[in-house]
């Protein structure tokens, strides 16, 4: 009669909460402040050119209303201030797609760092599998098995700071 095969081996399991490693990383800090900075940045340029936009769009309307334009001479400004709408519009996208692009530059390298601490910690320390807490899937875990000191240590971040009850 055959058997099945059964895996002799052990599998040793640990986890982590790579978001409080990531909130202690300075280079996440610099990160984030540099984010914030071209966001304000792009931010003014971008109220500056909706002031000025509202500005002209009330004049026209005053225009308008007092009929000082000839049909013609209103077209033409009701469409450039359309054109002005759309490039606010397009400026805005922008804006928030070189945000993006900035984060994933500014990111990446940073959860690169995080990502092979982590395996090497895994491998230093014969570790399966290493899951993140962070989710908020991991119902339960002995306290034995969580390595987020050890990543810690490898980043060469200080410990953790504990939570006292209150």
């Amino acid at each position: 009669m055959a058997q099945a095969p059964t895996a002799s081996a052990t599998q040793k399991i640990g986890y982590l909460n790579t978001q409080a490693i990531l909130a202690d990383m300075q280079e996440m800090k610099s990160a984030d402040s540099q984010l914030e900075a071209l966001a304000k940045q792009l931010q003014a340029k971008d109220s500056l050119a909706q002031v000025a936009f509202v500005a002209k769009a009330q004049a026209y309307q005053e225009d308008v209303k007092k009929g000082v334009m000839a049909p013609v001479k209103e077209q033409e400004e009701g469409k450039k201030l359309e054109d002005e709408k759309q490039k606010i519009v397009a400026f805005q996208q922008e804006m928030q797609q070189q945000i993006g692009k900035k984060q994933q530059e500014y990111y990446q390298p940073i959860f690169d760092k995080v990502n092979k601490a982590i395996a090497d910690v895994a491998k230093d320390n014969g570790f399966t599998y290493i899951i993140d807490a962070t989710k908020g899937s991991l119902l339960f875990a002995d306290e034995k098995l969580d390595v987020q000191a050890l990543v810690r240590t490898k980043l060469g971040l200080p410990a953790a700071k504990v939570a006292t009850p209150k």
